[in-house]
């Protein structure tokens, strides 16, 4: 839906608060069907402001979900809810929302489109689920449509759980800064963090954020929206990178997608990760934490002096390194930013890799130009990067494309926000070589293309390691 969200200019928010559980066992398909359709619904009939998601435990909350599960009993009911500011439906023609074929005016059919079934299926799949579906609304002030439904919870298992206390771990008492002049988006970050015992404060906006950023306050990480009425994120962070108090405060950008505007030089200079909105919370974790991972005892970084794991002396960000590697290497990547942002890592380290945004364009890609390297993004439309991936592979075993002689074996490193072991799986069996976590960080990049160079080129690496 944020494609949609972002062309109307309106925020689309979701907010998962505390006491939901991480797991529950259920239908996955029939639920995305609700969600899009009350989610699209919500937007289609919004003009300006914003579509909130939440997802909450029952209203009484008779005891927190690690109780539960500690009693034996997995039964819990969710609540959703999908609050819009849009136009708003008027009381008498409430009741007819979730009969089939039915909406609750004809002008809005004339003027939206839609046939006034996906509430009658959203209200039939919900009561299969054991849950109720319902709607508050007023003309000009919006509509919040809410379900229920009945599930279990499924605890993690001991190694993600295990993980998951480290992780805690690393953020505990970590002192965050939010800077976003939407109140509903802090909100959502505010809760968000404070269930990973982080600290968070807020700031209405960029003065506001300057005033708490003092010699004798100091922060972690800071997480600042693009745009801002006072002054954008960038600029933001610029300023703040131009104090000498808090030059090094690692900082996250939020940013819808699709604003071309945004300079490499900027968003490399100022940000450790760019993460497009609507924000999901896994992504969101993903980046602190590695953040952190680098730093563990304080936020303030240091630069790298070597790179890791190398063979070469090579400094992080010197143009030497493709020269000493040289690798044709093809990005994937369907996020305009974070397809500048890799761009410009490969270009500080020499390369000058081509992009593309999508699966199929890849597949498209190889069979017109050879490569050595491909980083694929594994979630990407029309075709995404393991089913890429396999059509890449089958192709090197069968077609005779010059780009694609027999036998040639691309290197195709997988890039993905999730850290689980399972994706690490899933990577390899449709035939990925590697796999790098997003944000990428740059030594572990380094390190990626040194293995992809050597075994490219087995003999070259083999006089490298005889060098003196």
């Amino acid at each position: 839906m944020s494609q949609s969200a972002i062309a109307k200019n309106i925020e689309l928010t979701c907010l998962v608060e505390e006491g939901v559980p991480e797991w529950i066992v259920g239908d996955v398909s029939r639920l995305r069907q609700i969600l899009v359709n009350l989610v699209g619904n919500a937007v289609k009939f919004t003009d300006r402001g914003e579509v909130i998601v939440t997802v909450s435990p029952p209203s009484d909350a008779t005891t927190e979900i690690k109780h539960i599960l500690e009693k034996g009993d997995r039964s819990v009911q969710l609540h959703f809810s999908v609050r819009d500011t849009g136009i708003g439906i008027a009381a008498e023609k409430l009741p007819r929302l979730f009969k089939a074929f039915s909406q609750a005016d004809s002008s809005t059919t004339r003027r939206y489109g839609g046939t006034g079934l996906g509430l009658a299926i959203c209200k039939r799949l919900v009561e299969l689920m054991g849950g109720t579906i319902g709607v508050k609304s007023q003309p000009g002030f919006g509509s919040t449509f809410y379900f229920t439904i009945d599930t279990q919870t499924e605890p993690a298992s001991a190694t993600h759980g295990k993980q998951h206390q480290q992780d805690n771990a690393l953020l505990q008492d970590k002192r965050l800064l939010i800077v976003d002049d939407n109140a509903t988006n802090r909100r959502a970050l505010q809760c968000q963090t404070q269930h990973w015992n982080m600290l968070p404060e807020l700031a209405e906006g960029p003065n506001e954020a300057i005033q708490l950023l003092t010699p004798n306050k100091t922060f972690d990480l800071a997480i600042i929206d693009m745009h801002m009425p006072e002054m954008d994120g960038v600029q933001l962070a610029l300023k703040i990178r131009s104090t000498c108090s808090n030059e090094h405060l690692p900082m996250i950008l939020l940013t819808s997608a699709g604003h071309g505007n945004l300079s490499r030089s900027e968003l490399a200079e100022a940000f450790d990760a760019v993460l497009t909105k609507p924000l999901h919370q896994e992504d969101l974790r993903n980046a602190v934490l590695q953040i952190f991972r680098k730093h563990p005892a304080e936020a303030t970084p240091s630069p790298p002096s070597k790179i890791e794991n190398n063979p070469s002396p090579t400094r992080i960000y010197s143009e030497e390194f493709a020269t000493q590697y040289p690798l044709r290497i093809l990005l994937a990547e369907d996020n305009p930013i974070n397809q500048r942002v890799a761009l410009l890592m490969l270009s500080k380290f020499g390369y000058r890799a081509d992009a593309v945004a999508s699966g199929l364009e890849t597949v498209e890609a190889v069979k017109r130009r050879p490569y050595d390297v491909i980083l694929m993004d594994v979630s990407m439309p029309e075709m995404d990067g393991y089913e890429a991936t396999r059509n890449i592979r089958h192709l090197e075993q069968t077609t005779s494309i010059p780009s694609l002689r027999k036998n040639k074996h691309i290197q195709i490193i997988a890039l993905t926000a999730s850290v689980l072991q399972n994706d690490r799986d899933l990577s390899y069996s449709a035939g990925m070589d590697n796999f790098l976590t997003k944000p990428m960080n740059p030594a572990q990049l380094i390190q990626a293309l040194t293995q992809a160079h050597a075994l490219l080129h087995p003999s070259a690496a083999t006089n490298k390691t005889r060098d003196p």
